[in-house]
């Protein structure tokens, strides 16, 4: 029997920040879609940032280095290793 991992997406939604002349970004949330109920997934972020750290709106924010955690990690896969949002500077 072969059993294929369920794929999830990864979501996330940044925080606007006062401008501090760097590129490092703080998520409000972190999420996965597709989790089945019941099940111990979360995700894990590596880093987050800002595309620019000059001030604006809607500035391109990307969280990296993204992986699974919890006890049901292992029955699922990412569908993607980024996540984008947009936040304000």
């Amino acid at each position: 029997v072969s059993v294929t991992q369920k794929q999830l997406t990864p979501q996330i939604t940044a925080n606007d920040k006062c401008y501090d002349g760097n590129t490092s970004a703080t998520l409000s949330s972190q999420t996965l879609v597709g989790v089945e109920s019941g099940d111990d997934v979360s995700l894990v972020v590596g880093t987050a940032s800002f595309a620019s750290a000059s001030p604006g709106f809607d500035i391109l924010v990307t969280a990296s280095g993204l992986s699974l955690g919890g006890d049901d990690a292992g029955n699922y896969v990412l569908s993607s290793l980024t996540s984008t949002a947009t936040a304000d500077i």
